[in-house]
């Protein structure tokens, strides 16, 4: 096996605030520090607060969505169930895949995460913002995005 040290780095976590920088080495060469890497989809940060990961979910969550956007158009768009079956292997998925670690995340990550449900189902719906939460999520069968993690673990 070959080691590229172009491509290799090394990412620190501790448990304490002090953040200590760590010099790696292979072979007499320096091993790159990143503060934050993608493995399989998530992203880790040194302080694992996840802003970084909720931060990328939210930028491909945007992309996803202009799909629904298109599909509910305001003259023609499409029937609410064909909007909700489009929302269950395209969005949900995203906002759903890898979220076990976030469960000792804070409450403002799940805020994020739940802002960027909240704003499919008000797609899905047709509901103007000020439609509460749980009626939309009623409409739609479903359940709040941490709630059905705590029901899955």
């Amino acid at each position: 096996m070959t080691v590229n040290l172009e491509k290799d780095s090394h990412s620190d976590f501790f448990l304490t605030s002090q953040t200590l920088l760590l010099d790696l080495k292979y072979r007499d060469a320096a091993l790159i520090h990143n503060s934050k890497f993608n493995y399989l989809g998530v992203t880790f940060d040194n302080k694992l607060n996840w802003k970084s990961h909720i931060e990328s979910i939210s930028n491909r969550f945007l992309k996803r969505v202009t799909i629904l956007k298109h599909l509910a158009g305001s003259l023609w768009g499409c029937d609410r169930s064909t909007l909700n079956v489009t929302y269950k292997p395209i969005i949900l998925p995203l906002i759903n895949y890898c979220c076990e670690p976030l469960i000792a995340a804070n409450e403002q990550v799940w805020q994020k995460l739940e802002q960027l449900q909240n704003q499919a189902l008000r797609l899905i719906t047709g509901a103007i913002k000020s439609t509460p939460i749980n009626a939309m999520l009623l409409l739609r069968n479903s359940k709040h995005i941490k709630a059905s993690l705590k029901k899955k673990l």
